[in-house]
């Protein structure tokens, strides 16, 4: 059964900014203020997109975190994940003509730095991650759902949840499934989900959503540096959970997802910009999966010959979504579960 209310297509935009964003971020040459820029927000905006789009209706129909759901997002994002990081892998060990049976249990360990160490595709990070907390989300929805104050123990729960996410030690290899990560990311889930009636609300209010969209995007522009500081790498990461000020971190995150949004809404009303991002928007996983090889071997070519930076951040996004699409088009019926497209995906669609 598909769920009554139409989703919006600002948020599909809102998901197709967001992939560029990280094609963009995972360019080799790219300029380092803009990728620092980008990494302040960019994976938190996916997560709380999820909380935009949680229908809560259809879930309280169906019931909260039920077998078929968990299933649902099982084939979504578990199996193209590790479908993936073991062609990754493979390519890998015969590249380095080496092959260990310690890579196969890092892949299945699937941290960020346990893909690294497999040799596989770190970006397949997001996968578990996200599956764990749409799981957790649903699950926490379905303890506090029968209390009269619903809302607000939500917000207490993602309060919650967000201090253990900063505070739990990090472990070098990372926690399994991204655990660690998930604590933040459930947080970032709730609050888009709070946001989604006041998004809503305001969403055919051109001018108060340009003032908005624009407060949005001279907030995260005047603070992302002043955490830059504190944080031991180039830049903000959450696979990493390098967040330096956790406070800066989170208004950063929550600024840039809410100017990506605010755009989204503004863009929408344009029906060519509407229909190129809505496209991307919905063939995230493709784009996911297959960008960053394709970035790395355009930028070394245009290097080589001497090519612009500019033009080979340029050629490289263009040849990463061409590619992404290709393969898509490509496989999507031979080998749907590569996409998530699995038999329950399948049913739903039909």
């Amino acid at each position: 059964m598909k769920d009554s209310i139409k989703r919006d297509d600002a948020l599909d935009i809102a998901k197709g900014i967001g992939i560029l964003l990280v094609v963009l971020g995972h360019c080799p040459h790219v300029w380092n203020p803009l990728k620092q820029w980008i990494y302040a927000f960019h994976m938190p905006l996916f997560f709380l997109i999820s909380g935009l789009v949680w229908n809560e209706a259809a879930h309280k129909k169906r019931g909260f975190l039920t077998g078929s759901f968990v299933l649902k997002k099982f084939e979504r994002l578990i199996v193209p994940c590790f479908l993936w990081g073991i062609l990754y892998l493979l390519a890998h060990c015969v590249r380095e003509g080496s092959f260990s049976l310690k890579k196969i249990i890092y892949l299945i360990y699937g941290s960020q730095a346990g893909f690294l160490r497999a040799g596989s595709l770190t970006s397949l990070w997001f996968l578990p991650c996200m599956f764990l907390t749409t799981c957790a989300f649903e699950g926490i929805v379905k303890l506090i759902y029968p209390c009269k104050r619903f809302k607000l123990f939500l917000v207490l729960a993602s309060i919650a949840c967000a201090s253990i996410g900063i505070i739990i030690p990090r472990l070098p290899v990372g926690y399994p499934w991204c655990l660690d990560v998930s604590f933040i990311a459930v947080a970032l889930m709730t609050w888009g989900y709070l946001a989604k009636d006041w998004v809503e609300m305001i969403s055919n209010k051109m001018l108060v959503t340009s003032i908005l969209c624009f407060a949005c995007f001279l907030l995260l522009t005047l603070t992302y540096e002043a955490n830059l500081s504190n944080i031991s790498i180039n830049n903000a990461d959450l696979a990493g959970r390098y967040f330096g000020n956790p406070f800066l971190y989170l208004l950063d995150a929550l600024s840039g997802s809410g100017f990506i949004v605010l755009s989204s809404v503004l863009m929408k009303h344009f029906s060519l910009l509407c229909r190129v991002f809505t496209r991307i928007g919905k063939h995230t996983i493709p784009i996911l999966v297959t960008h960053k090889p394709i970035v790395s071997i355009v930028s070394s070519v245009f290097e080589r010959f001497g090519v612009p930076v500019v033009l080979g951040v340029v050629f490289g996004i263009v040849a990463a979504l061409l590619f992404s699409d290709v393969i898509y088009l490509l496989l999507r019926k031979r080998l749907p579960a590569l996409f998530g497209e699995g038999e329950t995906f399948q049913k739903e669609k039909a």
